[in-house]
C-alpha cells in the first residue's frame, strides 16, 4: 500500500469522509451544491456519466458550426440552472431530450424545410421557427425539438440561433400561434416583450405544458445589451412554470403579473417587480373559498391583500360573498 493511499485512508477514518462516487467531472473539484450532491450520490452520479456520452453523441450528430455553439450554449444553460431539489427528475429528462436530439442544419441549408418566418410578432427583430424532427402532431399543434433563428430587422443572416429539445407550437390558420398569453388557452409558441423593462425586446419560446394543470411553460431569453445577443433567464422561466402560463406585462407600471392556483377554490394574483432581471413579488391577492362545515351558512370568499411598503409586507383580510354563477 502507498503511503498516499494509507494518508488517504487515514483521513476518511479521522474526518468522516462522504464516498465520492465516479462522474463525468473530478469529484476532488467539486465546489458547488449540485456537483458535490451528484458526487454524494451513486444513482446521480450515473446519471451524470450517462448524460455525457448522450451530450457527446448529440454534438457528434452536429455538422454545422453554428448549430454546434448553439447547443453549447443551450447545455451551459442547464448546467448552470440545475437545482439540488430536483436533480434526478432534471437529469432524466436531459438524457431523453438530447438522446432525441437529430442533426439540426443551417438556417438556409439546401433541401431543408425552411420553416415559419415570423416577421411581425417584434419592433426590433425577425424570427424563424423550424421543428427538425416532430414527435406529436395534431390539427392544432405540433411539438418536436426545434431551432429559433433571431435576425436584426432588415439582416439577411440571423445574429443568433438558440436550440430546443422541445419546442411547442398552437396552431393558427395552419400558422404558429405568436403573442399569445390568454390564460386557459393556447399560447404563442413565441411571445415578445420587454421583460425587463430596459428598452430591448426579449422573448420566450414555449417548452411544452409542464405546469400546474398542465399550463404552458417556456424558456425566456433575455437580450444583453453587452454581449449583443440573447441569454436564458432561470428566474424568469421558472415563474411561468410555477403559475398559469406565461406572465402579464405591464410595461407602463415596470410589473410582470402571474396568477397560480390550487384546486378549484384557491387563487393568487401576484405582482413583481424585476430587479436584475429577477423577479421579485411585490403585491399579492389571495382568494379562497371558505366553507361551513355543518353546512348550515352559503361558503365565503376570504380575501387576503398583500402589498410591499419600505421593505416590509402589509396584509389586511375581508371576506365576501360567493357570487352565484
Amino acid at each position: 500500500m502507498s503511503d498516499l493511499l494509507r494518508l488517504l485512508i487515514g483521513l476518511c477514518l479521522g474526518l468522516a469522509c462522504t464516498p465520492a462516487f465516479a462522474a463525468s467531472f473530478d469529484c476532488g473539484q467539486a465546489k458547488t451544491a449540485v456537483e458535490r450532491a451528484v458526487c454524494a450520490d451513486s444513482e446521480l452520479s450515473a446519471l451524470d456519466e450517462d448524460l455525457a456520452r448522450v451530450w457527446g453523441a448529440a454534438l457528434k450528430r452536429q455538422s454545422d458550426d453554428e448549430a454546434i455553439e448553439a447547443l453549447r450554449a443551450e447545455q451551459r444553460n442547464w448546467l448552470k440552472n440545475r437545482r439540488v431539489g430536483d436533480l434526478k427528475w432534471a437529469y432524466e429528462y436531459r438524457i431523453q431530450r438530447l438522446g432525441e436530439l437529430p442533426e439540426f442544419p443551417a438556417w438556409n441549408a439546401p433541401g431543408v424545410e425552411p420553416g415559419y418566418r415570423l416577421s411581425d410578432i417584434s419592433r426590433q427583430y425577425d424570427f424563424i421557427l423550424r421543428l427538425v424532427d416532430v414527435r406529436k402532431a395534431t390539427d392544432w399543434s405540433l411539438e418536436g425539438s426545434g431551432q429559433v433563428f433571431v435576425f436584426k430587422k432588415g439582416d439577411a443572416a440571423p445574429m443568433q440561433q438558440i436550440i430546443m429539445g422541445n419546442i411547442y407550437v398552437s396552431l393558427e390558420s395552419n400558422k404558429p400561434l405568436v403573442n399569445a398569453a390568454r390564460r386557459y388557452d393556447a399560447q404563442g409558441a413565441i411571445n415578445v416583450g420587454d421583460f425587463n423593462f430596459d428598452g430591448h425586446d426579449d422573448f420566450g419560446i414555449q417548452n411544452g405544458n409542464f405546469g400546474g394543470y398542465g399550463a404552458p411553460t417556456y424558456d425566456i431569453f433575455l437580450f444583453n445589451p453587452k454581449l449583443g445577443r440573447f441569454e436564458y433567464n432561470a428566474p424568469m422561466s421558472d415563474l411561468i412554470a410555477e403559475t398559469q402560463g406565461f406572465f402579464e406585462v405591464d410595461a407602463k407600471r415596470k410589473r410582470l403579473h402571474t396568477m397560480s392556483k390550487g384546486g378549484c377554490c384557491y387563487h393568487v394574483w401576484s405582482t413583481w417587480a424585476v430587479v436584475n432581471n429577477t423577479p421579485e413579488e411585490v403585491a399579492s391577492q389571495t382568494e379562497e373559498a371558505v366553507f361551513d362545515p355543518d353546512g348550515n351558512a352559503p361558503p365565503r370568499l376570504k380575501i387576503t391583500d398583500r402589498r410591499l411598503v419600505k421593505g416590509k409586507w402589509r396584509e389586511r383580510t375581508h371576506y365576501e360573498k360567493v357570487k352565484d354563477e
